[in-house]
């Protein structure tokens, strides 16, 4: 029974250290910008490195669509990496998505090298047209910026 917990402890332990944000084991700087599809390109500088911890939003749009129920309903926020380095990754005229970044409980951070241009698209989910739109809110980015 003892050997049973002293495992079982050892099991918990490790699965916490690993766990941990790599971040935290980084001596650098930590960023909070918000931005707007106009200011969504964001280049990392020489000699540094950023690891992007989360991308955060609201939850659901300022406005209401009717549903087909007759209802109204908010529609949800989506935050897209739109290009890395001049690689489109979301398009919405081609119906192609990268993953939703924001508000996402499996965020894993992204580590971008030095001079990597990155550009997000701040959308909502159009559920009557069943494609995502371009939305006029803000989202924040937060990362921590390391020197190389």
């Amino acid at each position: 029974m003892k050997s049973k917990i002293i495992l079982f402890l050892s099991i918990i332990i490790f699965q916490f250290s690993v766990n941990k944000s790599a971040a935290q084991n980084f001596n650098g700087k930590a960023n909070i910008v918000e931005f707007t599809n106009a200011t969504a390109k964001f280049t990392v500088p020489s000699g540094k490195t950023w690891v992007i911890q989360n991308i955060l939003s609201d939850g659901f749009t300022n406005f209401k669509i009717k549903n087909k129920y007759d209802g109204e309903e908010s529609c949800r926020v989506l935050v897209f990496i739109k290009t890395i380095n001049g690689n489109v990754k979301t398009d919405l005229i081609t119906e192609k998505y990268s993953k939703s970044l924001n508000n996402n409980n499996d965020y894993h951070p992204i580590y971008l090298p030095e001079n990597t241009t990155i550009e997000f698209l701040i959308s909502y989910d159009d559920f009557v047209s069943k494609k995502p739109k371009i939305y006029d809110g803000s989202a924040t980015i937060n990362y921590i910026e390391i020197n190389n």
